[in-house]
């Protein structure tokens, strides 16, 4: 059984998975569609699957972002996954699962992160998870999470700021400059 059938498997954690991920469309559309990315349910090239990423049908991430630069063809600039706990700690916790999957795209991921008790929505690159998180058996029956300092992660606030900044410079042509670096892992 894999972590979404496992996760699906309680009907009240269902229910905040979806709510949760619908919050977060609303919120991405909502912020990144003023600079005119898409957000669009996983890779629209995989026809028949959503959200799934092209050449691996296994491959799943919940969310990915498209830009139409002028004068060239949409570029995808990432993928965003959305998890979160109601925890009232310093960490943020992710399956070292999706962790895993993020390593096998060659764009940078995401991970949209809710913090219930602290009210906080975060953003935390996959490669931070690794470099400064810690693997823990979180969960009995999971496999083991990063947890990882809150202070790693950024604000959504800031996060889209950041992003207004990034589409300055896909705009000047240097994309393949700036995903260079996101998508680093040492």
């Amino acid at each position: 059984m894999d972590f979404k059938d496992r996760y699906h498997s309680e009907i009240e954690k269902s229910s905040k998975y979806v709510a949760r991920e619908s919050e977060a469309k609303a919120l991405l559309v909502r912020n990144l569609g003023k600079l005119n990315v898409m957000v669009l349910e996983g890779d629209s090239n995989y026809v028949g699957v959503q959200g799934k990423v092209q050449g691996h049908p296994s491959l799943r991430f919940d969310f990915a972002l498209w830009y139409p630069v002028p004068g060239y063809r949409s570029i995808l600039l990432g993928y965003i996954e959305v998890t979160g706990d109601s925890v009232e700690d310093d960490y943020i916790y992710i399956l070292s699962e999706k962790v895993e999957r993020a390593r096998k795209v060659d764009v940078p991921v995401w991970f949209l992160y809710y913090k219930e008790k602290l009210r906080k929505r975060l953003v935390v690159r996959a490669q931070t998870v690794v470099r400064y998180g810690t693997l823990v058996n979180w969960i009995q029956g999971e496999k083991p999470y990063y947890r990882v300092p809150l202070g790693r992660a950024i604000s959504f606030r800031h996060w889209v700021l950041w992003f207004t900044d990034t589409i300055h410079v896909i705009n000047e042509g240097r994309w393949y400059e700036v995903k260079s670096h996101l998508t680093r892992w040492t």
